[in-house]
């Protein structure tokens, strides 16, 4: 009454839903999860029934969209998120594979490689010290968040790497306090 081996599921039209193995009745080992349409959706390990490690997900396209390290199904630890098969941010996410996270530190980078910022988010939200660069590198800001709004004291950069006085300075809730 047990799965034992490889397996095969499919949709009600006839294209490949998943395919893998199971050991004593358990998903085990590297699967493939497709589309209703027949294109790769996802592949990552199972172990005892349960996704594990890094789990790759691709779009319609066949690009690789994210990478998410998974712990009994649950998003736990490091995450990379692609665009048009970019880069574009990596660092600690947590919650499920759908509607993933960022829970901890975490880097955005600009297309051509270099880091936008890097800081820390608890639940999605930037809290925590942050850095911003601009696209050649160079230190843009740096300050305070708190759920997503600058706190406490900034410095600002210009492109030429002096302090930008009229930014820079105390803020609450987002906005350059005034003394």
């Amino acid at each position: 009454d047990r799965r034992i081996g490889e397996w095969k599921f499919f949709h009600n039209n006839g294209n490949k839903k998943m395919t893998g193995k199971f050991v004593n009745g358990k998903m085990s080992g590297k699967w493939n999860v497709y589309s209703i349409e027949g294109w790769l959706e996802s592949n990552g390990q199972f172990k005892g029934g349960k996704q594990v490690g890094i789990w790759s997900f691709y779009n319609k396209k066949r690009h690789l969209t994210k990478k998410l390290t998974l712990n009994g199904g649950m998003i736990s630890g490091k995450c990379w998120i692609y665009e048009n098969k970019i880069l574009v941010g990596m660092g600690e996410m947590t919650g499920l594979a759908k509607k993933p996270k960022k829970n901890g530190k975490w880097k955005e980078f600009y297309p051509n490689g270099k880091v936008k910022s890097e800081g820390v988010y608890q639940l999605d939200k930037k809290n925590g010290h942050f850095k911003e660069y601009y696209k050649n590198g160079k230190l843009k800001a740096e300050g305070n968040y708190m759920f997503k709004k600058k706190s406490g004291k900034w410095k600002f950069y210009k492109k030429n790497g002096t302090i930008d006085k009229e930014k820079s300075g105390n803020y609450m809730n987002d906005k350059k306090m005034k003394f």
